[in-house]
């Protein structure tokens, strides 16, 4: 029992009396069905491409830091000693309602995303999985920037800008605010392979290649 859902909220099981495996391109929804006892099994397939349908071109933000799960890390007590930097992810998601769904909160990150002339994201060296904040925040047209590990660079090649140690952060973001054009390249390009590496129709094809490898499988036994 296969079930995809794009709806921001968890699903209703109350006629569901089988087990089922849910399909989603949420990471919040995810972990809910990840934390809950319902018998089922859950696949996050990627970025939801629609949710960044809007990139805005006037970017009123120069560097935003983004982070989902640990507010208090190394990096963003640092980058706190700028004022011009913007911080979102939903430990500082303070100016949204106390009642915001879960759709609200990912509705006001993705408008600050895409309102940045670049991102920043935190991933440590020793991580062998590739943010879920990275992954978004190439979607949003801004440039990304990130440490330079074997999963990132697998995957996306020289399309982000990686930097070794936090006091490179600025002057790389200065060299690049001189030089727009290098910029709009490398978001075009990062935002090409999100789409057909990352993303939740990239994954969902996929998981219909399997499905079909099983029924043909099982057909011939």
């Amino acid at each position: 029992n296969f079930i995809y859902s794009e709806e921001y909220s968890p699903i209703s099981w109350e006629n569901i009396d089988d087990s089922f495996i849910l399909l989603t391109p949420y990471i919040e929804i995810y972990e809910h069905y990840m934390r809950s006892n319902i018998k089922s099994a859950t696949f996050y397939l990627g970025v939801n491409t629609k949710d960044f349908s809007y990139l805005a071109k006037d970017k009123i933000y120069p560097l935003t830091y983004y982070e989902l799960r640990n507010k208090n890390t190394r990096l963003a007590e640092y980058l706190k000693q700028d004022n011009s930097i913007k911080f979102t992810g939903r430990f500082w998601s303070s100016n949204i309602k106390e009642n915001a769904t879960l759709k609200d909160i990912a509705q006001k990150e993705n408008e600050i995303l895409n309102n940045s002339f670049a991102v920043i994201v935190d991933n440590p060296y020793t991580s062998k999985l590739i943010p879920e904040e990275l992954v978004r925040a190439t979607m949003s047209g801004a440039l990304v920037l990130c440490q330079k590990t074997p999963s990132v660079y697998n995957v996306y090649k020289e399309s982000l800008i990686y930097y070794n140690n936090k006091e490179d952060i600025m002057p790389i973001l200065a060299y690049y605010k001189k030089h727009k054009e290098l910029v709009e390249n490398k978001i075009k390009e990062t935002i090409n392979i999100t789409i057909n590496n990352m993303s939740s129709s990239s994954s969902a094809k996929r998981f219909d290649e399997i499905l079909n490898w099983l029924k043909i499988s099982n057909n011939n036994q």
